[in-house]
């Protein structure tokens, strides 16, 4: 098993996997090289693939943002900051009414779903008069998608687990097997991650968040499984 995957089996980080491995005394040299953030496909993987943010593959590698943010672009790979142009799905207000609305997408999800900032949805929405609601005016017991606040709803964990996932399934929805890239391409949105299993059922939202209960789907195939008019969670 490589580092990463080690990592995914035991629920932390690579580094920390990398430091117990060099503590008793195992060659590491097959698994990563001495400053894996010189490595243009582990940057790839991390901050391309798995859609990482900078402080985060830092500290997925052990160094600083500084050292990711010099290496990316030395290797020529695109960064990404929130998105510079307007998202289409927002300046088309059926389609951001469909997801505010029906899907009870909260600003923080349609901002992660399309890549821009949360205040840039917020701005979006009050423009095409369409009324925002308040934290806890919509609980998640009441509506199958809603993710209120940050991550307050579907736990501490669900950003790092919702990666996982997308990186266990190679970004292909296990459905039909629509890509990630040909899901915005078609709908200016990344794929969704369903909960098998739903999260009301857990004592907390963290329990729900295990790979096992985990899938990647494309929204047409999450709606067929779970139709967004139906009060349930994911």
């Amino acid at each position: 098993m490589s580092e990463a995957d080690i990592a995914d089996e035991l629920d932390c980080s690579q580094a920390t996997v990398h430091n117990w491995l060099t503590k008793f005394g195992i060659d590491t040299s097959r698994t990563r090289p001495e400053r894996p953030w010189h490595d243009e496909e582990t940057l790839r993987e991390l901050y391309v693939e798995s859609e990482m943010t900078m402080d985060e593959v830092a500290s997925e590698l052990g160094c600083g943002r500084q050292a990711i943010e010099v290496w990316i672009h030395r290797h020529d790979i695109e960064t990404r900051s929130y998105n510079p142009e307007t998202p289409k799905a927002l300046q088309d207000e059926s389609k951001l009414r469909s997801m505010y609305l029906s899907d009870g997408m909260s600003t923080y999800a349609i901002a992660e779903q399309l890549d821009c900032a949360p205040s840039t949805v917020h701005d979006w929405l009050h423009d095409h008069g369409i009324e925002t609601r308040t934290v806890g005016s919509q609980p998640g017991e009441l509506h199958h998608r809603w993710e209120g606040g940050v991550d307050e709803y579907y736990g501490d964990n669900w950003a790092k687990q919702r990666r996982k996932a997308l990186r266990r399934d190679d970004y292909e929805c296990q459905r039909c097997g629509i890509t990630q890239s040909e899901h915005r391409n078609r709908t200016d949105i990344g794929l969704d991650v369903h909960h098998k299993t739903p999260i009301r059922t857990f004592q907390s939202p963290e329990d729900a968040n295990t790979l096992d209960n985990l899938v990647t789907l494309c929204r047409s195939c999450h709606n067929t499984i779970e139709p967004p008019n139906e009060n349930q969670n994911d």
